[in-house]
């Protein structure tokens, strides 16, 4: 987007890996690679340790995202190709159950951890219910 809004022309490259199921892009040529290296001196390292950082508990950041992406007419996160959610529409206990339940699902797949997963996809489909039928 930094290229594009510079009127900078860089090629887009598709890519998998890993056996991953979605396809990834990649810009190449001069300018994308000055980009790329702009991004990595202006990253601190502070900024990637917070990166690395547990889960937070709270969904504020995840709710500003979402928010953000979906004012802005995205349905899939530009940069993880995640889906976006209209959380300006949901109640609060539906963004709560929202995003406990990305937190159960990324500890289900990381950690092996199930222990209130269920639980808590339990709670989220009743909230999604509720969302659906309003």
């Amino acid at each position: 987007m930094r290229l594009t809004a510079m009127g900078l022309i860089g090629a887009s490259v598709p890519f998998t890996r890993g056996g991953s199921p979605g396809k990834m892009e990649l810009l190449v040529g001069d300018e994308a690679r000055i980009a790329r290296r702009h991004v990595a001196a202006h990253t601190l390292p502070e900024t990637l340790s917070a990166l690395r950082a547990k889960v937070p508990k709270s969904s504020n950041n995840w709710e500003l995202l979402q928010s953000s992406l979906f004012a802005g007419g995205l349905r899939m996160c530009p940069t993880s190709g995640a889906p976006v959610t209209d959380v300006d529409s949901c109640s609060s206990d539906l963004k709560f159950a929202l995003y406990a339940g990305l937190v159960a699902i990324s500890k289900a797949v990381n950690d092996k951890d199930y222990e209130r997963f269920d639980d808590v996809m339990a709670e989220l489909s009743t909230h999604v219910r509720k969302h659906v039928d309003a």
